[in-house]
């Protein structure tokens, strides 16, 4: 099973960065929050986690981790 998905910074504050996914296939955008002080990130209000939550989730911190740096714009591909 492949996994993709298209992540983009769509708002940052001291205390949380919240981002959108979707699959790029027109599916409908799903929100991630990561929160800074914890260094979680966990799903938008109401949303599963999913299989392409988990990946996405993993590019964000390993991203954040390498470089320091949040990212403001990331493809996902498996």
């Amino acid at each position: 099973m492949a996994i993709y998905a298209e992540v983009r910074k769509l708002d940052e504050t001291a205390e949380q960065v919240r981002y959108g996914y979707s699959d790029g296939a027109g599916g409908l955008e799903q929100l991630i929050v990561l929160n800074k002080a914890t260094k979680t990130l966990e799903p938008g209000s109401g949303q599963a986690r999913t299989i392409l939550f988990g990946a996405v989730a993993r590019k964000i911190a390993v991203t954040w981790a390498e470089t320091g740096v949040l990212p403001e714009r990331l493809v996902v591909a498996h």
